[in-house]
């Protein structure tokens, strides 16, 4: 029997599962990225999840892939998706956004539009650049660029929640350079803070909240050492509260200056851990391929 306090003994929580009354945490949709649905078993809500690599390495680039094929593989009456990016303007992230859909580099998107605007397009070629545009569109992924710090973004969280809005996930870029109000000289604590708080917000509401961070100077060095979970700056905290931690670093690169990333799954706390998944990135269109030569959205 449930006490006053709502707390319940595992005899009674045996019973609920045998009932089927427990509940456990949904899955993250469907990100069309192998190593997350499968491998790391689609990764269940109510998680921090950590994206570190080191500077240059397309962890933003990854980040929005990700977040842009959640937003595809659900409906807005699922929630929104929150992207505070404190490095990049939002013109910026649409800019690789819409090079990511319409696989065009980001000039040749600028070159359209400016014969869009001075009537240079045919009536075909104009139709045809809309609709490539409407592939761009998602009401369910909001871009926030402002500079804010961690108390200003768990404002935000809650206004939206007040107004009965839907959070479906969050993604913060990058750790290193958001700040917090705690006093403290020490940047370890306030990362500490930072990740503890995060992480509270992340159970809370039952959703995702990837949380991109760089790695340490010493990793940088050694370009060419697979990073692990010491290399994140201030590791220590990061590693004991994330939930599931991906690092991403660069294995060369072809003579079409497309790179091979590798992907580690670092962490997993509900699944395996340690494997290394090979990805083609193509910096030109912000996009990512698998190594059997179809993208990420099951195109060949």
């Amino acid at each position: 029997m449930q006490n006053k306090q709502g707390f319940k003994s595992v005899t009674e929580l045996i019973e609920d599962f045998k009932n089927g009354e427990m509940k456990f945490n949904e899955k993250l949709e469907k990100t069309n990225f192998y190593f997350i649905d499968q491998i790391a078993n689609g990764m269940q809500k109510g998680q921090l999840v950590v994206l570190g690599g080191r500077t240059g390495t397309g962890k933003t680039a990854l980040a929005l892939n990700i977040i842009d094929n959640i937003a595809i593989n659900t409906n807005d009456d699922n929630g929104i998706f929150l992207y505070f990016s404190l490095e990049m303007t939002n013109a910026e992230l649409v800019n690789r956004l819409m090079s990511k859909n319409m696989h065009a580099p980001i000039s040749s998107i600028y070159q359209w539009r400016y014969k869009l605007r001075t009537k240079q397009l045919s009536p075909e070629q104009e139709n045809e650049f809309s609709k490539l545009l409407e592939k761009c569109r998602r009401g369910n992924l909001w871009i926030i660029d402002e500079t804010y710090n961690l108390e200003q973004i768990v404002q935000v969280i809650k206004n939206f929640v007040n107004q009965n809005i839907k959070i479906n996930g969050i993604c913060i870029d990058h750790l290193q350079i958001l700040r917090t109000e705690i006093k403290s000289k020490s940047k370890y604590d306030q990362i500490a803070h930072i990740t503890q708080i995060l992480k509270e917000e992340a159970k809370k509401l039952n959703i995702n909240i990837f949380l991109l961070s760089q790695l340490s100077r010493e990793s940088a060095k050694n370009k060419k050492q697979e990073p692990d979970l010491y290399d994140l700056r201030e590791s220590g905290t990061i590693e004991q509260d994330s939930d599931v931690v991906f690092l991403i670093y660069n294995n060369g690169e072809n003579e079409n200056g497309e790179r091979f990333l590798n992907v580690k799954i670092a962490k997993n706390r509900n699944g395996k851990s340690g494997d290394v998944f090979p990805l083609l990135f193509m910096p030109r269109i912000n996009k990512f391929l698998e190594p059997i030569g179809k993208d990420l959205n099951g195109n060949n």
